[in-house]
């Protein structure tokens, strides 16, 4: 509950002091790149925009992290697996070998 409490809080704060900043700073900025391309958009679709593709680059990052270190643990274990069946293969050789 107090944790849910405390998002909605951050939430609200961050709301507000983007909602301020965006009042604050209404100004078209103009963005020069190669080739002669160039584009005005107001400083706050700039600075919302870099903020998604920051997330959105860490979250990618982070899947993609998860299923890297997923596919290793699932080949460890064929690993395992594939050993432990070879010992007992061997193990069973040796006990028909001994009867």
């Amino acid at each position: 509950m107090f944790k849910t409490i405390f998002y909605l809080i951050l939430f609200f704060f961050i709301l507000f002091f983007g909602l301020t900043f965006s009042a604050q700073n209404p100004q078209v900025i103009s963005i020069r790149y190669y080739f002669g391309f160039q584009i005005d958009i107001p400083l706050v679709v700039l600075l919302l925009g870099s903020l998604a593709l920051g997330i959105l680059i860490g979250w990618l990052s982070s899947i993609l992290g998860k299923l890297f270190k997923h596919s290793k643990t699932s080949n460890q274990a064929i690993n395992m697996s594939k050993r432990g069946n070879q010992t007992l293969t061997q193990l069973d050789n040796e006990r028909k070998t001994i009867s």
